[in-house]
């Protein structure tokens, strides 16, 4: 089990392959189309689970762990996935409060800048699908 691949790519008859990998680009799509979807005004990509990846190790580890967990040869790699907002709540902690870590949080997450109004392509959601013609399935016989 611990060789299947997580994303793992369509058989031409529709099953998924038991082990053969989706492609980047592949998945990289797919991503882009459920973010298209959801309402994420900025681009949402493959790469941004890597980013978040590294975002979160930052947080807990220190540069020598960062930097073999996200696999870069030197730490100015890193740089490219810190995320241009700034942890801290300032306001607090000029006013002498504690931090509000959750609106820290909910302020670095692209879900701020989601849009719930976004129209949605038509054939995205589930109950999009059309139903079947139930009327040309003929019983089976099972008796000889």
């Amino acid at each position: 089990m611990l060789e299947t691949p997580v994303f793992r790519s369509m058989n031409p008859n529709g099953s998924i392959s038991p082990s053969k990998i989706l492609s980047y680009d592949c998945l990289n799509n797919l991503v882009k189309s459920v973010g298209q979807r959801a309402g994420y005004k900025e681009r949402l990509s493959a790469y941004c689970f890597r980013r978040g990846y590294g975002n979160q190790i930052d947080k807990v580890s220190n540069t020598a762990v960062r930097k073999q967990l996200m696999g870069h040869r030197d730490n100015d790699t890193f740089k490219h996935y810190v995320s241009q907002v700034v942890g801290i709540d300032s306001q607090s902690l000029v006013l002498g409060r504690a931090q509000n870590q959750a609106f820290v949080d909910s302020q670095m997450s692209m879900m701020f800048k989601r849009n719930l109004c976004a129209s949605v392509p038509p054939g995205s959601h589930l109950t999009d699908v059309p139903k079947p013609d139930l009327s040309t399935i003929r019983p089976i016989n099972l008796r000889p």
